[in-house]
């Protein structure tokens, strides 16, 4: 017990420790800008792919088809069900394992550049304003 909690005192205390600053070379940036890659966790595993499924079948000693042979007691394996990936929509997202810029949502996708539109958000906005902080039951709008 006692080792334990020393080991757990100096790993806070060396991570407390300052590094010294020093310049990125040439050679650094193309290691760090590199894909990192690492194996998810076992419970990660079915948010992402299923498993496949194999069954064992026990055949007990038969005669072949044309009967010119007899095939011994074994143990025969057969998938059921090949892995695929899982693509419900209900498991929450990993956390990145690699270099994200952004995280934006695949279905999002952003209106055009118009004046029109710029100039519609500007009069919703003015109209927000006006009602948030106008006395209850009246606006400038309605007089």
């Amino acid at each position: 017990m006692k080792l334990i909690m020393t080991l757990i005192a100096l790993t806070a205390l060396g991570g407390c420790a300052s590094r010294p600053k020093t310049q990125p070379s040439a050679n650094d940036r193309s290691i760090s800008s590199a894909v990192k890659a690492e194996y998810l966790k076992t419970s990660d595993t079915r948010r992402v792919r299923n498993p496949e499924f194999v069954k064992s079948y026990y055949l007990g000693r038969r005669p072949s088809r044309n009967g010119a042979r007899m095939h011994e007691a074994h143990r025969v394996y057969q998938v059921e069900n090949s892995n695929r990936w899982n693509l419900l929509r209900n498991n929450p997202p990993l956390r990145s394992t690699g270099p994200v810029r952004m995280i934006a949502d695949s279905a999002f996708r952003p209106l055009p550049e118009s004046n029109q539109l710029r100039a519609e958000e500007n009069r919703q906005a003015e109209i927000t304003e006006e009602l948030r902080f106008a006395p209850h039951g009246t606006s400038r709008r309605n007089s």
